[in-house]
């Protein structure tokens, strides 16, 4: 019975963090910068739209454990609709072009790449990992 219970706490527990993904910052791109600048963190910005297919593929990816470990503790992120006020202007600022679109950003603001097609989960966790990395040599 004890097993059972213990078996039964560690799948709900998994399948709780799993289904919790990636926690995208809740706020406005300036609220974002002036937090990655003060903690000296390089941050993303993902691109999407609601009537886009392949924005599915980079979803599923920030739903992964291995890239919310990442995002979540060393890389924090804005989720944007390119057709919201804030999108429009930020898909300007970046010439950002298409959804899917993620553009990884130094502490500063200095773009280090724009990627405008869609990725997968270690896709996605290598080039957070490069850029966090990069912030860290400096």
């Amino acid at each position: 019975m004890k097993k059972l219970i213990f078996l039964t706490a560690f799948v709900v527990t998994g399948t709780l963090t799993f289904a919790q993904g990636t926690k995208f910052f809740q706020g406005t791109f300036s609220a974002l910068a002036d937090d990655a600048t003060k903690k000296n963190s390089s941050y993303f910005v993902y691109f999407y739209s609601n009537n886009c297919n392949t924005c599915n593929t980079v979803d599923n990816s920030f739903a992964q454990t291995d890239v919310a470990k990442v995002a979540n503790f060393s890389f924090p992120g804005l989720k944007v609709d390119i057709n919201s006020k804030e999108g429009t202007s930020l898909a300007t600022q970046f010439s950002v072009t298409k959804t899917p679109a993620i553009v990884f950003l130094s502490p500063s603001g200095d773009v280090y790449r724009k990627v405008e097609e869609a990725v997968d989960n270690q896709d996605l966790v290598a080039m957070m990992k490069r850029y966090t990395a990069v912030n860290e040599t400096k």
